[in-house]
């Protein structure tokens, strides 16, 4: 269903849900890893987690022009060069 959400979303140039849908993945991807008793020690779904959290975050991050002095964006700065 997220496949088909991200592809409409693409389709249209629709990306006002983009983030949403990303962190929607990310969520599932780290239920489905728990879930998995073969994944004990792997971090395949927890790498493409974060993948998309770190995806969420940078275009977020990206939108803004100005406010860079900010709490929350010298927060989101300092996550992101950390996850690079």
């Amino acid at each position: 269903m997220l496949a088909e959400a991200f592809t409409h979303a693409e389709q249209r140039g629709e990306g006002f849900y983009e983030a949403e849908l990303y962190r929607l993945k990310e969520e599932l991807l780290l239920a489905q890893e728990g879930l998995r008793p073969q994944a004990k020690g792997s971090r395949e779904k927890t790498e493409e987690a974060e993948g998309c959290f770190l995806r969420m975050l940078s275009d977020v991050y990206h939108w803004f022009t100005e406010g860079f002095e900010t709490k929350d964006l010298l927060e989101a700065q300092a996550l992101l060069a950390a996850l690079a």
